[in-house]
């Protein structure tokens, strides 16, 4: 499992490789430490092993 976290949300899911690996789900919140559009949190620790097609939901900034 990859770690997303701060890593543009727009990259992530623009890459074909996740794309054939993962289906993602996003979700909005404010942060002070990230700009728009970066990665915050992930639903999976990054030590996870997963499966094909498992669902991630990322959160992704909206700024300060």
């Amino acid at each position: 499992m990859p770690n997303f976290v701060g890593k543009k949300y727009e990259d992530i899911i623009a890459d074909p490789q996740y794309g054939s690996l993962f289906t993602f789900s996003y979700k909005e919140s404010y942060s002070n430490v990230y700009e728009k559009g970066i990665v915050t949190d992930q639903s999976l620790d990054r030590s996870t092993k997963v499966l094909e097609g498992t669902k991630i939901e990322l959160t992704v900034s909206m700024g300060i």
